[in-house]
């Protein structure tokens, strides 16, 4: 991908998600992430923090 938006893009050419992980330090693009992307979970510079959470296990559209 050459930018942040045609990744997005893709994204959003699938079926939603069940989680997204973003990794950045960079808040207009983590905005960004958040207002296009629509996702069970989306979780932002972090991978273990839906480990220590006891949850159902949801879905958003045809994820999950």
């Amino acid at each position: 991908m050459e930018s942040p938006e045609e990744a997005l893009d893709f994204i959003q050419s699938k079926p939603s998600p069940l989680s997204v992980y973003l990794f950045s330090s960079d808040r207009k693009l983590r905005s960004l992430v958040r207002s296009k992307i629509r996702a069970g979970a989306l979780v932002e510079n972090d991978a273990l923090i839906q480990a220590g959470l006891e949850l159902t296990l949801g879905s958003r559209k045809s994820s999950g």
